[in-house]
């Protein structure tokens, strides 16, 4: 059967609901697909990934470059890879980076962020060599986009940084400040 399950911050019982309750309920509410309407905090762990998985179920078979497919995909490969399930992950981010690179262009600030989240997962799978130019790359799309003061510019800044600090880097890092 489908046993009750917590995510979020609510306390005692309210925390508490069927995976598939929470279903029905996102398909009325596009917010509920990744935060409590109780309390209002994100949803984390099993929870987070049982959503992500039953909203990618329902548009995975929809064309490549259908924008929400996209925005789902992504969503599943956060909370597969907070679950420790790196390889899919990867796999998904890597094709949503290509498909909006080949649909939105370089200078779009989906495909920016498709590129901070995939040189974040390799970074997190100590794939420093595959991270590092996609941290570069995103740096200075952020630029061409954004300028100095922004919160993607930070984003990609803070991505970067982490990829250098990692990788003993520690000058070019510094460059970053």
């Amino acid at each position: 059967g489908d046993l009750l399950r917590a995510g979020c911050a609510c306390r005692g019982s309210a925390g508490w609901a069927h995976l598939r309750c929470l279903v029905a309920a996102a398909q009325h509410d596009v917010n509920c697909w990744t935060t409590c309407p109780t309390c209002r905090v994100e949803y984390t762990g099993e929870m987070d990934l049982g959503l992500a998985q039953a909203r990618w179920e329902l548009v995975r078979d929809r064309p490549a470059e259908d924008e929400e497919r996209l925005f789902v995909a992504n969503n599943l490969a956060v909370a597969l890879n907070d679950n420790a399930d790196c390889e899919v992950a990867l796999g998904l981010l890597e094709e949503v980076l290509a498909v909006r690179k080949r649909t939105l262009g370089d200078d779009h600030p989906n495909t920016l962020d498709s590129m901070t989240n995939l040189a974040l997962q390799y970074h997190e799978m100590g794939r420093f060599a595959d991270a590092l130019p996609l941290g570069v790359a995103a740096v200075a799309t952020a630029r061409r986009m954004f300028g100095g003061d922004d919160a993607e510019m930070r984003e990609a800044l803070a991505t970067l940084g982490a990829i250098y600090a990692s990788m003993g880097m520690y000058v070019e890092g510094q460059t970053l400040l």
